[in-house]
């Protein structure tokens, strides 16, 4: 297991960039050598060799400034994705500032940019922005050495757009944009929901309930499942817009603090006008919590593990593997250069005529040296990339699948995936499968899966570069949830500090603080201080479904919450009842606690009386709900 190199705040792909950059220097050297020991041996310069050399240097020069560029801006994009989920906004604004002016025109740190202001724009309420500024997000040129990272960029943007314009009224250019993403092949749960999303917008501005409740039968759960949480709440009032047997949801303001000012209801008017209207306050408008401290304890109990998982990993590995891949291709130059070079004359005892003739076939031989090794070499190379593309676009579908209902197919590709022989893409589906497991409170499994996983990807340097940048953090989070489900608070606090210390670019930090606070202090009881940290939930911070409804039981079992948002939450989950279960696990008996009593104005309690009673409308829309998912 390689531990070391993992302090300092330097990207990891500035580090695999560097590699790329050595290689180059190596082939160049290697092509010194070479022709040094032709000329040293009689042969002469090795003429097809050097077209080779050239292009191998130039064609990984060209990734490794490619892969350069992406890490030079990654720690203020992925501290600026994290302010944005903190509603800090001009924060985010002032990271992007941080990036040199050349650096932000490069295609896909431009990507990127656009796509994290269309987001502010969005949630500053203004679509009209939203559109214009992520333009640059949705350019369909793609460079294949990141190839499938822009394709999720742009789809995201797109679906960002589609939502944006079906708020604008843009029905035609919104429903475009969502057939866009619907029929892509990398995409992810998220866009397809915010497409969806866009979709159930386009039908409520149009004032056809019936067509919204027909689309919301079919897709409300899925929407439901993966957007971000003032996405949800713009869910829920279009579906009591579509079912207004049911009565609003939100008749009555919920009491609130002083840090609860809340504009989504504003929001959401903005998207859907004729929407029943919301409580007053739902979300905090900032999340300044800061990652819990590292107990020196844990950290000792932290370290045990992960030298246990990994000595646990039996992993052959050859000391001459590198050695040996050189040795070919050294070989392999020297066969190209003697295929390609010209068949040596017979020499005679007569001597030979004078003045003989130039013959025209050695400058077509020259050319063809010059001009036809390097294209063979760059479409090896992107060969290459395309091979691993294809091969990580699988587990995209397998999650794409799993988001869409088949679960049982889509954990079966996962695991065969996790065989690959490239390991970062074995690390990928054994996230997803991971993460699978948390969602079911399999917290056991999640657990032994985390930690062989974590031991695979620090099994070398290059491995760690790979994955430090999102895969690695993740998998330590999912395992510091499960720590948390479990009761290990003090376990659970120190991995995630110590992940978010030394991987300051990690893009969901914020969200993660949020899950292992929120679910240690339910897990041990806390709900006091389960509730208080649930306050600072914002409308953009990217929870789970799971951990958004806890947030809801937590809120009403500490009395924050009106009688009809209790009715709401109990609604969702009578019809979700995987994620009822998953609540029960992680904070046993918050649903059944007692709630204190809440002084309301008179008004409200006529509200209260008026919903008392449980409507048919809302039986059958629950019960409708519970098929679909």
């Amino acid at each position: 297991m390689y531990t070391g190199g993992v302090s300092a705040p330097r990207h990891p792909f500035r580090e695999i960039a560097r590699f790329y950059f050595f290689s180059a220097v190596w082939f160049g050297a290697l092509g010194v050598v070479l022709n040094g020991c032709g000329v040293a041996f009689g042969v002469g310069l090795l003429w097809p060799l050097l077209p080779l050399v050239v292009g191998a240097i130039v064609l990984l020069s060209w990734v490794g400034q490619r892969i350069d560029r992406h890490a030079r801006a990654a720690i203020e994009l992925g501290r600026a994705s994290d302010f944005i989920a903190r509603g800090s906004y001009d924060e985010a604004a002032a990271e992007h500032a941080k990036i040199p002016a050349g650096l932000a025109q490069t295609r896909y740190v431009a990507r990127r940019l656009a796509l994290q202001r269309g987001f502010i724009a969005l949630a500053r309420g203004d679509a009209a922005r939203a559109e214009e500024v992520v333009g640059p997000a949705v350019e369909p040129r793609i460079t294949f050495v990141t190839e499938n990272a822009e394709l999720f960029h742009r789809f995201e943007a797109l679906a960002l757009r589609a939502l944006a314009r079906a708020g604008l009224g843009r029905n035609d250019l919104a429903e475009a944009d969502a057939r866009a993403v619907e029929s892509a092949a990398v995409t992810t749960p998220n866009a397809l929901a915010r497409a969806a999303l866009a979709r159930a917008v386009i039908h409520a501005r149009r004032g056809d309930r019936t067509a919204l409740g027909a689309f919301l039968e079919q897709k409300e759960a899925f929407i439901l499942e993966h957007t971000l949480p003032r996405e949800r709440m713009l869910l829920r009032s279009l579906s009591a817009l579509a079912h207004p047997e049911g009565g609003s949801v939100y008749r009555e303001p919920a009491p609130s603090r002083e840090n609860e000012r809340d504009g989504t209801p504003d929001w959401i008017a903005r998207f859907a006008p004729h929407a029943p209207r919301l409580g007053e306050a739902m979300f905090a408008e900032r999340n300044d919590t800061a990652a819990p401290a590292v107990d020196d304890a844990a950290a000792l109990r932290v370290g045990a593990q992960r030298l246990q998982a990994a000595n646990a990993l039996s992993v052959r590995r050859s000391r001459f593997r590198t050695l040996a891949i050189w040795l070919v291709l050294v070989v392999m130059f020297l066969a190209i250069w003697q295929l390609l070079a010209p068949a040596e004359q017979t020499t005679v005892a007569v001597p030979p005529p004078p003045d003989p003739p130039p013959e025209p076939t050695n400058w077509a031989y020259l050319v063809a040296l010059a001009v036809v090794p390097p294209p063979i070499l760059f479409a090896f190379i992107r060969l290459l990339f395309l091979r691993v593309n294809q091969r990580e676009r699988r587990n995209i579908a397998a999650v794409r699948a799993h988001a869409e209902g088949d679960k049982a197919g889509a954990e079966r590709t996962l695991q065969a995936a996790m065989k690959d022989r490239n390991t970062v893409i074995a690390l990928q589906a054994r996230l997803a499968l991971v993460t699978y497991e948390n969602q079911r409170a399999n917290f056991a499994a999640a657990l032994a899966l985390t930690d062989e996983s974590i031991a695979l990807a620090t099994r070398t340097k290059m491995l760690l570069h790979y994955t430090r940048d999102a895969i690695l953090p993740s998998l330590i989070v999912e395992r510091a949830v499960a720590l948390a489900a479990q009761g290990h608070t003090d376990d659970a606090n120190t991995e995630l500090a110590l992940t978010l210390r030394t991987n300051p670019w990690y893009t969901h930090a914020a969200a993660a603080t949020f899950r292992v606070q929120l679910i240690g202090a339910a897990r041990r009881g806390d709900l006091a201080g389960a509730a208080e940290i649930a306050r600072t939930r914002t409308p953009d911070l990217p929870l789970d479904l799971r951990t958004d409804l806890l947030c809801d039981v937590i809120l009403e079992a500490n009395g924050s919450r009106t009688t009809t948002e209790r009715r709401r939450t109990q609604r969702e989950l009578a019809s979700l009842p995987d994620v009822a279960a998953w609540i029960d696990a992680v904070a046993p008996g918050s649903r059944t606690a007692e709630r204190p009593r809440i002084v309301m104005p008179v008004e409200a309690l006529a509200d209260e009386e008026e919903e008392a009673d449980e409507t048919e409308g809302w039986r059958k829309h629950a019960a409708r709900v519970d098929d679909k998912t």
